[in-house]
């Protein structure tokens, strides 16, 4: 019997003796551990099905030029490039457009003496803007 058919009996035997442990009367404890062998169950025969639709992510890669030397790198490997070292490439980057200059930085150029800038450490005391009679 081959492996995959020893599987797909052991997932059946599995789920009828969990339907049989369902009539019975068990502690919290079997409790939990039944019930997490058939969520487990449920994704392992979920996941045999043919009718998934499967999610593939793509990168972009180089592969190493010829003539240049190998790098010591062999211990250092990538589970997602089969062991095989790559090097990874960004996407472009575009420039950033030309911005307007800014109105304030503006304005104090065009109209240089109108805002004179304080001393350094210089205090001017706040005074109510009107006095009110009750």
């Amino acid at each position: 019997m081959d492996k995959y058919k020893a599987l797909e009996q052991l997932l059946t035997e599995l789920e009828d003796f969990l339907k049989i442990l369902d009539k019975e009367n068990l502690s919290s404890t079997a409790v939990v551990k039944k019930s997490f062998l058939a969520d487990l169950l449920r994704l392992c025969t979920k996941s045999s099905g043919g009718d998934e639709e499967y999610i593939y992510m793509n990168k972009v890669t180089i592969n190493k030029l010829h003539g240049e030397p190998e790098k010591d790198n062999k211990g250092h490997r990538d589970s997602l490039t089969n062991g095989e070292m790559e090097q990874h490439l960004y996407p472009p980057q575009k420039s950033l457009p030309e911005l307007p200059p800014s109105k304030i930085i503006l304005e104090t150029k065009l109209y240089p003496g109108l805002k004179t800038e304080s001393p350094e450490g210089y205090y001017e005391e706040a005074e109510p803007y009107s006095v009110s009679m009750n």
